[in-house]
């Protein structure tokens, strides 16, 4: 049978010994007690090991140590002092105090080292501590920094430290590796959580908290604290999730509400195809659940159906102008024949009235109702034209010489007896000479109608 091993140590890890030598199956022998043995030291180490996995190498009475040490005041004034003390001693050649008190000062300047040393061992020990602490939280291996970690404590507690400087250039040498690697797996988290921001940006989310902690996160992975990086970063995505989540509804709703403006569009007469076949596309992006595509393809129908009403408006804007610009020509063709008729003392009250509510409607730019009122006036016109053909007949004079239409200056003129004419180009209807009969006829009406107009 194998020689039974020593107990292995209460602390320090570096010293956990191997699991004793079990005998093969099948061997010959009672083995149950070597593998009792086997079996407590596996458990013993897995109790042991736990701790070391989260980075949290405990030896208390080191711990104590330590904290007592790392608040030390070394103070190096007293030797300055002394030093000069041992100056004076020599420029006055007393020789003897000076070799004693360089002797006190040599001892006191070994104390304050040893003193100096603890305090940056405590420290030392302390800062890689935490960051091995810290490397576990974070998940990393920290199992071998541990036990190099309570190693050096239990050697620190010893005062063996000065002895093994080896241990402690381990030590950091693997809090220094432990860290680098947290921090660029914190950094490259940091980064895959900023595209993915990015990502819901241009879906049209809002992402400013996001921004905001990702911010954070690198300024914290600056000063190497990858706890306080990942944290803010994964706060990021969530964040960045919830935003997601909520631009994805709103994807979804603009597609029916965009269905309903290709409608709408389409019943005033727009040419809606493009828009329409861009709102298919858009749908079935939406069902592969390639939201960004599905926006795109929304935006550019919503923009298509825009600009497709926006050339119908236009249209129909210079539908408008042509037929305002009907009317106001068409009062001008029947005003000048409304007066002329009036001249001649026949009846238009109707016409007038309809010639009046032409005018207010052009007005108001209200062509509908115009268009409908200077038709009929235009209408009620014609009836008047044949009366208005026999008083011309009967009344129509020799042109006079030199006279020419004031509104189109054109020379194609008729003159009546009753002192008007008419512009045949342009219908102007305009006073040429006062008669006496027609003197005798300005009363009333005819007076007020006619008391602005132009003399030929």
């Amino acid at each position: 049978r194998p020689k039974p091993r020593a107990a292995c140590p209460a602390s320090g890890a570096s010293s956990l010994c191997p699991p004793p030598v079990l005998p093969a199956d099948g061997e010959a022998g009672n083995d149950w007690p070597q593998r009792a043995a086997a079996q407590e030291h596996i458990d013993r180490r897995g109790r042991r090991a736990a701790p070391l996995l989260a980075g949290l190498a405990v030896d208390e009475e080191a711990d104590a140590l330590i904290s007592h040490r790392k608040n030390l005041d070394v103070n190096f004034d007293d030797i300055e002092d002394m030093l000069e003390h041992i100056r004076m001693r020599f420029e006055d050649m007393n020789y003897s105090e000076t070799l004693i008190q360089s002797m006190n000062l040599k001892k006191m300047t070994n104390m304050k080292i040893t003193e100096l040393e603890n305090y940056l061992w405590a420290y030392t020990i302390l800062s890689t501590q935490k960051i091995i602490e810290n490397c576990g939280r974070a998940g990393g291996d920290v199992y071998h920094a541990s036990s190099l970690l309570l190693s050096a404590k239990d050697t620190f507690k010893k005062g063996g430290l000065s002895d093994n400087r080896a241990l402690l250039d381990d030590l950091q040498k693997e809090a220094k590796g432990l860290l680098e690697k947290e921090v660029a797996k914190a950094k490259k988290h940091l980064l895959e959580v900023q595209g993915y921001v990015v990502d819901v940006k241009n879906l049209g989310a809002n992402v400013a908290d996001a921004e905001g902690e990702i911010k954070l996160a690198f300024e914290f992975i600056e000063r190497d604290d990858h706890l306080k990086c990942t944290e803010h970063a994964n706060m990021a995505r969530e964040v960045a999730e919830d935003s997601r989540e909520r631009r994805i509804g709103e994807i979804e709703i603009a597609i029916p509400e965009t269905q309903i403006l290709v409608e709408e569009a389409k019943d005033l007469g727009s040419d809606v195809k493009e828009a329409g076949k861009l709102l298919e596309q858009a749908k079935v992006a939406l069902k592969k659940k390639d939201y960004l595509l599905t926006n795109e393809l929304t935006k550019r129908a919503q923009q298509k159906t825009a600009e497709v009403q926006n050339t119908q408006i236009q249209k129909a804007m210079e539908l408008r102008q042509r037929q305002m610009e009907n009317i106001s020509k068409s009062i001008s063709k029947v005003e000048p024949l409304i007066k002329e008729a009036e001249v001649y003392g026949l009846d238009v009250v109707d016409v007038s009235d309809m010639l009046q509510r032409a005018k207010l409607a052009l007005e108001y730019q209200d062509y509908v109702n115009g268009t409908f009122y200077i038709k009929n006036a235009g209408e009620l016109v014609k009836k008047l034209e044949p009366e208005l053909h026999k008083f011309r007949k009967g009344s129509e004079v020799r042109r006079p010489k030199g006279d020419i239409c004031t509104r189109c200056k054109s020379t194609n003129l008729k003159f009546f007896a009753n002192g008007w004419g008419k512009c045949i180009s342009c219908g102007n209807i305009f006073k040429w000479k006062a008669t006496a009969r027609t003197e005798k006829k300005k009363k009333g009406l005819f007076n007020r109608l006619f008391k602005g107009d132009q003399d030929s």
